[in-house]
């Protein structure tokens, strides 16, 4: 059922859950559920809650049936399939599950039965206090019920789908991700997988800036389709689209057609497997995308589409965001329908706002800011001019407030958009300019490139200062917004600078920030390597091209012939003085008039301005605007200057941290592959970096020791002292003996190599060093002996588990059989048998033969003592002359008390053929085949005309315990001369290829189709090869048995 679900084959997963319930369980749901199915299944699990706290229902006892606790495990893993596609079938598996904890008790299974409840009562009742509770009930379960194998899968319902009815969805963007890790531990790649297609869209609605978000879902591509779940692949592929649209300009950004997603492809393939959430997230991100980039008809048409499958998304954040997008779609197109739909879409718009308003209250930090954008467009079409000013200004309070960067973005994109129509120029710049500062600080560059192409005279690379306005002086009551920087500019400029770190990112906003910003024509940003200035960054408004790290030289930053880009001997005196030169009509007048830049280029306004950080000197900016005079106002510089504190700050900042990167790629794959700890610290002990190796040493992981400090893991306090007076007064250490402590309280002694880590200007930056175990010495020699005892037991172990089975072929004379094993260690879990249980003396006398392949779980010494135990315990079956069914129930039965200490089972197919006396052999089909299954691949018959059959007939492995008491269903086949029965381990049908692809059923179908007939040697050697040709240098990762019966 899990395998089906990641791979996409819901209809199968289902199907196989489904038979497995009525066949095996006795238990029955509807496979088309109504809604009248729905609504009784919430009213009898309300009425058996009826007069129960939530929290009481820790206490109920522990379930002990074990049908029902079976019946808890398949539902919890058909519930999930249900949820993308049949949502009234999910509902009323989650009230089963309901029903059968509260009637017989909890199990590992009921925290994520609770969870299931509470989204229900979120989503359908909307009664999110009480969901929540379930949800904390849920969590609190898992460790006294031991359901850590259902934690992941109890996430995947609390985190995404009951959480943000309360709490601010961001808060569950890392659960997300741990949930995915936890997946993984546990096995259950389901719900690993189904965390990271939640956090895709969760984080992107959410304003995750885009380029992390690309970089953070983008790793997990890969393990996604490892794991083949290909589900939760295709939602980060249809959100990694959408983020390269937004970043990167297209002719149709809200198409989606690109290196990750191609609509037409992908929406064939989801309405072939009625995959109706991805059907949701895909027309839900398409009209966002046409809404963002005012394709408004465009935008409606696919809001048309996505409200056909909403329901596949019931509990999730994607529900309000729809309603919140819908209501603004119906809004932006009010003007071009007549009024008849007019009416209709405010009626819609209310709707969609009554809900908002219901979610506002519960979830505030989610919810409040869509309620008053909705309301404020709202009061536009409707001529409410006061009312909209104010819930503009309420939506971008609340977005801000909530760090929705995205909707603080389009808020102030739509308040611009009022303002402009109004005629009111001035705040529609202002809003103008915070929207594209948003939309910056999102990563949306194809959306700020949009704003640039449509106000070109707001938000042109001039940033909102004209020619003409910058020649107007201030007045007595203070600058225009035009005329300068405001405050809030000022601190979102240096925010901006705080935040980045890459230095190229950071000198390519700095020079155009400063550019568009000081009303300049031009600028370069020119930093100072080995006593020499270079220029590293340069903009001209002109052509709006921005380029870095080209590191011009100042002395060759121009040809002989030609004027220099700046003026060496300005860029000089502001190196020696460290003081602004400002000059206001630079040609004409003051004391650099004369230089021949000056004359050549008719130099107006200047300004060259010192980076400086405690005095020292980081950078320096050279701005030109040769239109006017006096461009560089006191003001300005003033304002200029402020900012330059943190330019300055920002670039050192970057630049040490380019080095470290540098360093970090010098040492990666040194830190990667050691067996010894590296470890880079501050001077004050906290860990910057610290390589894998750590978890072996000490039990901390990576992540966990970078937020430590090197001073917890010295076991003595007067070591740590040591290791700086030597390190700080030679430089190094070396093999300096230490005592560290372990996660686990445990001492370990090592023995520590370091050297001090510096700056270029020679300044104390941290410490680098390795740390070596010593023990390891000490144990090197026993770990060699015990390594040769291990490997004498492996020898050992091949060599009985190859005297266990018996000759490839029995030689029987009226029944060619021949059989093929090959491990994929050096001890594998297959095996083979076959016996002769009645064998005539007479020539033409009555003969019956048995065979069985058999695959036991775990592979090395484990497998092999199980196999043993499951050969003896056959051979002994056998003798008791047993039919199939009744001799694999005997065999359950035997193997449990072995298998329950190991964790173990035995997957068995088991065949027996009867051949009448010579008498009885006049019939085509002259032998019976009567077979039982118990786990293994499903077994085919190939005819004498080259008809292919599948023998339908399955079970319950070997050992569970379980199969004794279902028993197990036995098929009787006719078979005659000729024909060919073929068993095989499922080693042949999940075998793979170099690209993870499995050989399947399908393959083998054909296979034995192409096959010959001659004999079963024949028959044999041709599926080896069709098995190897398919594999081809791929490393096994499963044993593979084949064993052929020819009439």
């Amino acid at each position: 059922i899990s395998a089906k679900a990641g791979q996409n084959q819901a209809a199968e997963a289902i199907s196989a859950a489904f038979e497995c319930l009525e066949q095996l369980l006795d238990l029955s749901l509807p496979l088309s559920p109504t809604p009248a199915d729905v609504q009784q299944g919430l009213q009898a699990t309300m009425a058996q809650l009826a007069g129960r706290r939530i929290e009481d229902l820790a206490d109920l006892p522990v379930m002990t049936n074990p049908q029902s606790q079976a019946a808890m495990a398949i539902l919890s893993l058909l519930g999930a399939v249900a949820y993308r596609t049949d949502m009234r079938l999910a509902l009323l598996i989650a009230f089963k599950m309901m029903d059968l904890s509260l009637t017989y008790g909890n199990t590992k299974a009921s925290p994520y039965t609770y969870a299931s409840y509470g989204f229900i009562l979120c989503s359908l009742v909307q009664d999110f206090t009480s969901g929540y509770r379930f949800g904390q009930l849920s969590l609190e379960l898992i460790e006294p019920l031991e359901a850590k194998a259902y934690h992941a899968r109890t996430l995947m319902v609390i985190q995404p789908l009951i959480n943000h009815w309360q709490n601010p969805a961001r808060e569950s963007l890392q659960p997300l991700l741990d949930m995915y890790q936890l997946g993984l531990e546990t096995g259950d790649l389901q719900a690993a997988a189904v965390g990271i297609g939640y956090y895709a869209s969760y984080a992107y609605f959410v304003g995750v800036e885009l380029s992390e978000f690309a970089r953070k879902i983008e790793s997990y591509r890969e393990p996604l389709r490892r794991f083949k779940q290909t589900t939760s692949l295709n939602k980060v592929n249809l959100y990694l689209q959408v983020t390269h649209n937004l970043i990167n300009s297209t002719d149709q950004p809200f198409r989606l057609l690109g290196p990750f997603y191609v609509e037409e492809e992908m929406l064939e393939q989801h309405r072939a497997i009625r995959d109706s959430t991805t059907l949701y997230h895909h027309y839900l991100a398409k009209m966002t995308l046409s809404f963002l980039f005012e394709d408004y008809p465009q935008a409606r048409a696919d809001a048309a589409q996505a409200v056909q499958y909403i329901s596949a998304a019931s509990g999730q954040l994607l529900i309000p965001i729809f309603h919140f997008y819908d209501a603004l779609i119906q809004l932006a197109n009010y003007a071009d329908v007549d009024e008849t739909e007019q009416a209709a879409m405010i009626a819609r718009v209310t709707e969609h706002q009554q809900k908002m308003e219901r979610w506002s209250k519960s979830s505030p930090a989610n919810h409040a800011h869509k309620f008053y954008l909705v309301e404020a467009e709202r009061c536009r079409v409707l001529g409410e001019a006061k009312e909209a000013r104010d819930y503009y200004d309420l939506a971008l309070q609340t977005a801000k407030v909530n760090n929705y960067i995205n909707e603080e973005a389009l808020a102030a994109e739509l308040a611009a958009k009022f303002y402009l129509a109004k005629g009111d120029t001035f705040l529609g710049e202002v809003y103008l300019r915070r929207a594209y500062q948003a939309y910056q600080h999102w990563g949306a560059t194809a959306k700020t490139k949009q704003l640039e192409a449509k106000y070109p005279h707001f938000v042109s690379a001039t940033t909102l200062v004209s020619t003409k306005q910058m020649s107007v002086s201030s007045t007595s009551t203070g600058q225009t917004t035009s005329q300068l920087l405001d405050l809030n500019t000022i601190l979102r400029a240096s925010q901006t600078l705080a935040d980045e770190v890459d230095l190229s990112q950071l000198l390519a906003k700095t020079i155009k920030l400063v550019v568009e910003n000081a009303g300049a024509e031009q600028g370069f940003l020119l930093l100072e390597k080995d006593g020499s200035w270079y220029i590293e960054a340069e903009y001209h408004v002109q052509d709006q091209a921005v380029k870095v790290l080209h590191s011009i030289p100042l002395e060759t930053a121009g040809d002989v012939s030609e004027t220099p880009q700046v003026p060496i001997e300005i860029i000089n005196y502001v190196v020696t003085t460290k003081e602004v030169v400002v000059l206001n009509n630079a040609a004409v007048e003051g004391q650099f008039s004369r230089l021949p830049y000056m004359k050549n280029k008719q130099s107006k306004s200047v300004l060259c301005l010192p980076l400086l950080h405690q005095a020292k000197l980081a950078g320096l900016l050279y701005l030109e605007n040769n239109l006017i005079t006096g461009a560089f106002t006191p003001e300005r510089v003033e304002l200029l200057n402020l900012l330059s504190s943190q330019m300055a700050i920002s670039i050192e900042n970057a630049r040490l941290y380019t080095n470290l990167q540098q360093s970090e790629r010098k040492y990666r794959s040194i830190f990667e592959d050691s067996r010894d700890m590296i470890f880079i610290t501050m001077p004050n002990g906290d860990i910057i970096d610290v390589s894998p190796a750590c978890f072996t040493l000490l039990g901390y992981t990576r992540e966990q020791m970078i937020q430590m400090n090197a001073r917890e893991i010295y076991a003595n306090p007067a070591d740590r002292l040591k290791f700086r007076n030597e390190v700080e007064a030679y430089g190094s250490v070396k093999d300096l003996e230490l005592k560290f402590r372990r996660r686990d309280g445990s001492e370990v002694d090592v023995l520590m190599t370091a050297t001090t880590w510096k700056a270029e200007e020679n300044n104390l930056l941290g410490y680098q060093g390795i740390v070596r175990d010593i023990t390891e010495q000490k144990r090197a020699e026993q770990e060699r002996l015990r390594l040769s005892v291990v490997e004498q037991e492996l020898k050992l172990a091949t060599s009985i588990q190859q005297s266990l089975l018996p000759p490839s072929e029995p030689g029987w004379a009226d029944l060619e059989v021949v059989c093929y094993s090959v491990p994929a260690r050096e001890v594998g879990g297959d095996l083979y048998a076959y016996y002769p249980l009645v064998a005539s003396d007479e020539e033409g006398g009555e003969t019956k033969y048995a065979v069985a392949v058999g695959d036991v779980t775990g592979k090395g010494m484990p497998a092999a003592l199980l196999m043993a135990v499951s050969l003896a315990s056959l051979s002994s079956s056998v003798r008791q002359a047993l039919p199939p069914h009744r001799l694999l129930a005997y065999l359950d039965t035997a193997l449990v008390d072995y298998t329950h200490l190991s964790s173990q089972n035995c997957a068995l197919v088991y065949a027996e053929i009867s051949r009448p006396a010579a008498a009885g052999r006049e019939s085509a089909n002259n032998s019976l085949l009567r077979l039982a299954n118990a786990g293994c691949p499903t077994p085919l018959v190939k005819r004498k005309n080259g008809a292919v059959e599948w023998i339908e007939i399955g079970g319950l492995p070997l050992g569970v315990g379980l199969g004794a008491e279902i028993g197990y269903p036995e098929a009787e086949v006719n078979l005659g001369k000729g024909d060919i029965l073929i068993l095989t381990s499922d080693g042949v049908v999940e075998a793979r290829n170099e690209t993870k692809e499995l050989y399947g059923f399908e393959r083998l179908y054909l296979a034995v189709k192409r096959a010959p007939q001659i004999s079963a040697e024949a028959m044999l050697e041709f599926l080896k090869a069709e098995v190897a040709r398919f594999v081809g240098n791929t490393e096994p990762h499963d044993d593979l048995t084949i064993v052929v019966v020819r009439v």
